[in-house]
């Protein structure tokens, strides 16, 4: 018989009770007191002088852009730039190096112009601008729009200076018409000889596109930065200027970047990656890579030997047992296409998956396609598909609202989901506080930010019923949705008359979750955990229901356990 003993309690095993809101406050503060320790060193450099490394190290620790701000190689050509150069800068995108112009370049008197068409993100910049007093930067607001044969910033020319002396082009997306292609079209004759100008993403497609297109239609001298995690080119205008001599070869030789990034968390998944990724390989769709994390998994020894034969295909991530959200977070930072699809580690597409989900999301114009799922691995789901039984009165395909999320109207399957990367990486990707839930958090939030998210009730693929996967049993998945709710009434910034509508429908939601959780607490003989759920779901909406559970959960427990099982198996 094994001994009681009192838990060694310590700062780490605390964590765990700490509230999620107050984490993220915590390293919200951390955030700011870094960024303003690696301001003020910047700061306090002579004019003229570039940071060092490690003042870049801390400025990206600072920004906190999780893991999405400029790559030191880049950062440090662009502050070595901005120390130097006397005339006006433009920059295509507006971010941490907004800041390193106006340290380096606004505190010289030369002022830099970001084109910005994301509002929120141009107001978080602002925000820090403002905040810590950085000198000669104007973040003008920029949304794209349509030219002949591309898209680009609708730039405000009557604002900006007839000529600039160094360009960083960084924005807009990669998956907008065109890219950053119109960047020459549009102020290509504000840039004389001498001026120079910063390609972020050569390693890229479409980025490589660009930049051969500009090659062909201008006088540039062209060298290009290299480095593991990514490339950069460095532009100067000359008079019938070509590129160096390797150059061409280079870009000719460099594997062209994959359109889409599948990114696979793997827990405790070695029967099964086989089968997944024998799924992933048999796409009709070609342009794509494959990305798998493995989540400190306790089987990795086996699930190493079934990734085996796969090793030459695939990039593969290894981390400790941190959950869903970190490993997909990963993925998305080792992600190189303007796409991405995630796929549990135990499901499985159908051929046609990534070609169908293309085309929707192309036609449809939209950030985020949703397919539906037809369930497998258990008899009593199958032939069942995921929004038949989530959704069944929905329409073939539509949009999905933020509203509609909430109340659970509209349920978005994470295997069935392929998005542009961009609107990602602008709401902060997968919140890493959340061990689960992380998927609704995340597609709530991209909603609240302006992104368009859409369905299509095509099945597209098949999805494993396992209780020990990543998504869980019963009790978790409302466990986990009341969280998020916690989140969104807690976290969310609404407006007040989206918070006067929303706040009553949380209310009716929680109190639908809680009687749903009592019934899955009874399912597992867990009778106080289940009187407690229908007490709480009573509390927040009271009806016949939930006085019925709550009373028959205090009287007779294993009667009102009989009903409900009785009434499963009717179903």
């Amino acid at each position: 018989m094994k001994s009681m003993s009192t838990p060694n309690l310590n700062l780490g095993s605390l964590k765990q009770f700490v509230p999620a809101p107050l984490k993220r406050a915590a390293n919200e503060f951390r955030a700011q007191m870094k960024l303003r320790r690696a301001i003020e060193h910047i700061v306090h450099l002579s004019l003229g002088v570039a940071p060092t490394t490690e003042m870049l190290i801390e400025l990206q620790d600072g920004w906190a852009n999780d893991g999405f701000a400029a790559r030191i190689d880049l950062l440090h050509e662009v502050a070595q730039r901005a120390a130097t150069t006397n005339g006006p800068i433009l920059e295509c995108g507006s971010g941490m190096t907004t800041l390193l112009m106006g340290l380096l370049a606004g505190r010289r008197g030369v002022k830099t112009y970001s084109l910005e068409h994301i509002e929120e993100w141009r107001g978080r910049v602002l925000e820090a601008i403002e905040h810590f007093e950085i000198p000669n930067v104007e973040i003008l607001p920029a949304p794209i729009r349509d030219y002949d044969g591309f898209s680009w910033y609708d730039v405000p020319l009557a604002d900006l200076p007839k000529n600039f002396d160094l360009v960083i082009c960084d924005g807009p997306p990669g998956e907008t018409l065109g890219g950053r292609y119109g960047l020459m079209p549009v102020v290509g004759d504000r840039l004389q000889t001498g001026a120079v100008v910063l390609l972020d993403d050569t390693e890229r497609t479409g980025e490589l596109e660009v930049l051969q297109r500009w090659m062909n239609e201008g006088s540039f001298d062209v060298t290009m930065h290299e480095s593991d995690n990514g490339s950069f080119a460095v532009l100067t205008r000359v008079p019938g200027g070509r590129p160096d001599a390797s150059m061409e070869h280079r870009l000719k030789s460099m594997p062209p970047a994959p359109l889409v990034s599948i990114i696979i968390p793997a827990y405790n998944v070695a029967p099964f990656i086989a089968e997944t990724l024998e799924s992933v390989f048999a796409q009709t769709y070609p342009n794509y890579e494959v990305i798998v994390i493995n989540d400190g998994s306790p089987d990795t020894k086996e699930f190493e030997l079934a990734l085996a034969p796969y090793l030459d295909r695939i990039v593969y991530l290894k981390q400790e047992n941190l959950g869903a959200s970190v490993a997909r977070n990963a993925g998305l930072r080792a992600a190189r296409g303007e796409f991405v699809a995630f796929l549990d580690a135990d499901d499985v597409w159908l051929p046609n998956y990534l070609a169908d989900q293309m085309r929707f999301i192309r036609e449809r114009g939209c950030d985020l396609v949703c397919a539906d799922a037809e369930f497998f691995g258990d008899p009593k789901s199958a032939s069942q598909t995921y929004m038949t039984l989530l959704m069944d009165s929905a329409s073939a395909e539509s949009d999905v609202s933020f509203r509609e999320l909430v109340l659970a109207e509209r349920s978005l399957i994470t295997s069935g989901i392929l998005a542009r990367r961009e609107p990602i990486i602008k709401v902060g990707l997968f919140d890493e506080a959340l061990r689960n839930a992380q998927d609704f958090d995340l597609w709530l939030r991209l909603a609240h930010h302006g992104a368009r998210l859409s369905y299509q009730r095509r099945v597209l693929l098949k999805y494993r019923c396992r209780a020990d996967g990543l998504t869980g049993d019963a009790v978790n998945c409302h466990t986990r949705e009341l969280r998020v709710l916690d989140k969104v009434e807690q976290s969310y910034d609404l407006a007040k008359e989206d918070r006067d509508e929303l706040l009553p429908l949380i209310k009716r939601r929680r109190a639908e979750l809680e009687f749903e959780l009592g019934k899955a607490y009874l399912e597992k003989d867990e009778f106080a955990k289940a009187r407690e759920s229908f007490r709480r779901a009573n509390g927040l909406r009271t009806t016949w229901k939930t006085r019925v559970a709550l009373w028959l959960s205090r009287v007779s427990p294993k009667l009102i356990q009989a009903i409900f099982a009785r009434r499963m198996e009717a179903r």
